[in-house]
Order: structure tokens, then C-alpha cells, then sequence
């Protein structure tokens, strides 16, 4: 399916990096440190990291894209 979404899909992409980006963050403070630094605290929410937030982020992204966006199929 991917491939064949049309080239101009940016949406895909882009969230595609976050998501990757946010995962390589983490996975990189798990090898680093042993664990993974939690830093942004709303006191109501639980506490989460920049990271985090690039995962969500992407995947929203890619799942708008996938759903919800027209879909212009490559011939």
C-alpha cells in the first residue's frame, strides 16, 4: 500500500519520520542510560518526553493520511 499512495503524500512521510525519530530517541536513552528520561509534567497527565510526543505525533499523521485524506492511487 505505501508505495503505491501517490508521490505527493507528505503527510506519510513526514509522520513517518516522527514516528521513526521518536522511537530511535527512546530506544537510545534505553541503551544509554537503561531507561528513558521523562521530563514534561502536567501533574494530571502522565509524564512523558519529547519523543513521546514525535511518536503520537507520526502516527496521527500517517493514520490521517491512510484514512481520512483522499487517496490518489499510482496507476
Amino acid at each position: 500500500l505505501y508505495p503505491r499512495l501517490a508521490r505527493g503524500s507528505a503527510l506519510i512521510h513526514y509522520g513517518s519520520v516522527a514516528f521513526a525519530a521518536g522511537a530511535l530517541s527512546n530506544m537510545a536513552d534505553r541503551i544509554r542510560l537503561a531507561h528513558v528520561i521523562d521530563f514534561i509534567d502536567f501533574r494530571v497527565w502522565p509524564v512523558f518526553n519529547i519523543a513521546d510526543i514525535a511518536i503520537v505525533v507520526g502516527t496521527i499523521c500517517v493514520l490521517w493520511a491512510l484514512f481520512v485524506q483522499k487517496k490518489e492511487f499510482l496507476p
